[in-house]
Formats: structure tokens, sequence, C-alpha cells
């Protein structure tokens, strides 16, 4: 077997994970081998996991593979994408009956034209839910099965990061920041995904 594409590593010796990726430029659908940690390096930088980003973003300049370039350029683009357009700072608050409209988030270090006048906490908020995923070997029902993960996901980050806003809210506080996403294999068909940040109070200057 192969080395990961990624990282290196002999797969013979960690075994590997196969993941369907469909190139945005030809639309073409490819099985791409890596080993598992870097497999599992893959989901969390897709997580939004800033930590994630800045390791896969370093262990880029090694990959030598078109196919695996493109594939790990594509999640790294599309995590910076998460993260810089998802938790901007709203003007205003859209919905006056959302518990927890008031709790601003962000992946930066604070909010233009607001400051920071209480650190409070670290705090986090979890959800785990269940996927298929790992057990299917079809190739050809990879790429379904492969979205309908991705929105598990995408749902999944939204509850933990609602339940980390209500425990910024039952603290006192009014604002998330620092906020990345971490994620972990609870078994073949469970996945636990938390948000983590830090509550502060910030005011408008």
């Amino acid at each position: 077997m192969a080395n990961c594409p990624i990282c290196g590593k002999d797969m013979a010796q960690t075994g590997s994970m196969g993941i369907m990726y469909r190139a945005k430029a030809t639309g073409k659908r490819t099985t791409i081998y890596v080993c598992p940690d870097c497999g599992q390096l893959c989901g969390e930088v897709e997580f939004g996991n800033a930590k994630a980003y800045e390791n896969l973003l370093n262990m880029k300049e090694n990959i030598s593979d078109k196919t695996i370039l493109d594939y790990v350029e594509s999640i790294l683009k599309e995590s910076e994408d998460f993260r810089n357009g998802k938790f901007n700072l709203p003007e205003k608050k859209e919905k006056a009956n959302d518990e927890y409209a008031s709790v601003f988030v962000t992946s930066e270090n604070g909010f233009e034209g607001y400051k920071i006048t209480e650190y409070k906490n670290v705090i986090s908020g979890e959800f785990v839910f269940t996927s298929e995923l790992f057990k299917n070997g079809s190739a050809e029902t990879a790429d379904v099965v492969n979205a309908e993960f991705s929105v598990k996901m995408y749902e999944a980050k939204q509850k933990a990061l609602d339940n980390m806003k209500k425990r910024c809210a039952e603290l006192g506080c009014n604002a998330i920041i620092g906020i990345d996403y971490n994620c972990i294999m609870l078994s073949s068909s469970m996945v636990g995904v938390s948000a983590n940040g830090t509550a502060v109070n910030v005011e408008k200057i």
C-alpha cells in the first residue's frame, strides 16, 4: 500500500481512509486515500477548526499529487469562507423572539466598532449525531452519502453553536470570540462535534 499523499506515512502500517472528492473545475468524482490521521485532520478543517487549518496549510507545501492538492486547497478555501463569512457581527437583531439572538459570535478576537469590557470564561457547546458514511464501501453511492453527511455536519455545527450561545447567555455575556470547532469519531457511525470560544461582554465604541 502506498504512503499517505498528505503526511507521507506508510498506510500499510496505519491503514487508509477513502474520501470522495468532486473537482469543482471539471465535476469529476475521485476517491482519494489518506491515512486516518489526515482524514480526521481534513474533517476538522471542514468543521472550521483553526488549529487544524494551520496544520493542514503547513502540510500543503509537501503535497505533490495534483488531485490531492486540489482537494486540500478546496477545503482550506471553504474553511476560510466559513470562518470569515459566517460569524460576522450582525448590525441588529433580526429575530426578537430568538432567545440568544443578542449573543454575537466571531472566529476572530474581537468585533469592529466594539470594545470588550469583560472576559468571562472559556466555554463550549456539544452535539452528537450518527452517520452511515464510514460503513458504506460503494464508490457509486459514496457521493450521495457524503452529501448527506455534509448536511449533517453543518446542522451539528449550528446546534453545537446554539448550545454554546445558551451557555454564554447563562453567564450574563453578550458575545463569544475565538470560535473554532472540533470533531471526533466516537464510533464507526457516531460523530461528536464541539464548538469552543471565550465568553465576553462587548459594547459599541
